[in-house]
């Protein structure tokens, strides 16, 4: 299993787990205003460290805001308050937004978000974060169509995730790669150490278990693929 080891809270796992922590930043114009209850200060470190509230927790007050089915869940900084942010896929392709306070588990916001590239952001002083976030394939959006093909739901997935990576999820995304579908989960370590869990949306089987070191620049790769074969050393 790839792990990450080093400082714990943001920055290790925006270097680890780059595609599902540092995606493009949701336009401030396009967030109804809020306040929160965990206020972060500008270039913060271990701000991940600070919620009180699980994902799991927080997905579960979403219960009366969901609008479709939920295909993303982040924790980040936004507007300068920690928050979890969710994402749910209507079968007409709109996108419904839902804040969660990550302190106190309370609903801060629900709103619709036409661009369905925009993604909460997880700030962080070192390294620009923002812009417009290219995972190096040309896989089109997922779209509600596809979406519904997936059989396990956003949180068993987490749960497996957290089976074989226990600590706290801190981010999960359904999407799709080469044409199978996978829930990417991110979980951050007791001991900060970033982990990436990637769970088959079909047979709840856990496809690949990865992470990245980061003192000394050293990478391990073990990755664990669902037909037993290992992936080669990048």
């Amino acid at each position: 299993m790839k792990k990450l080891n080093g400082t714990a809270g943001t920055a290790a796992v925006c270097l680890a787990l780059t595609a599902l922590f540092c995606a493009t930043a949701l336009a401030e114009d396009k967030t109804p205003e809020f306040k929160g209850s965990i206020a972060v200060a500008p270039h913060a470190k271990q701000t991940l460290d600070l919620a009180r509230v699980t994902l799991m927790e927080a997905f579960a007050v979403t219960s009366t805001q969901q609008v479709g089915q939920a295909v993303e869940a982040e924790l980040g900084v936004e507007t300068g308050f920690l928050v979890y942010g969710f994402d749910f896929l209507a079968p007409s392709g709109a996108h419904t937004k839902v804040l969660v306070d990550a302190g106190d588990g309370k609903v801060l916001v629900t709103f619709k978000e036409e661009n369905d590239t925009d993604s909460l952001q997880v700030e962080e002083g070192d390294g620009d974060q923002t812009g417009d976030h290219q995972d190096g394939n040309d896989e089109p959006d997922l779209t509600a169509a596809d979406a519904a093909k997936a059989k396990v739901s956003l949180t068993d997935a987490v749960k497996t995730a957290l089976a074989a990576a226990p600590g706290k999820a801190v981010a999960v995304k359904l999407d799709s790669e080469k044409g199978t579908l996978i829930y990417e989960v991110g979980v951050l370590g007791s001991s900060g150490e970033a982990t990436s869990v990637a769970v088959n949306a079909t047979t709840g089987k856990i496809a690949i278990t990865e992470g990245e070191k980061e003192n000394g620049g050293e990478n391990e790769n073990d990755g664990e693929q669902e037909n037993g074969e290992e992936e080669g050393n990048d």
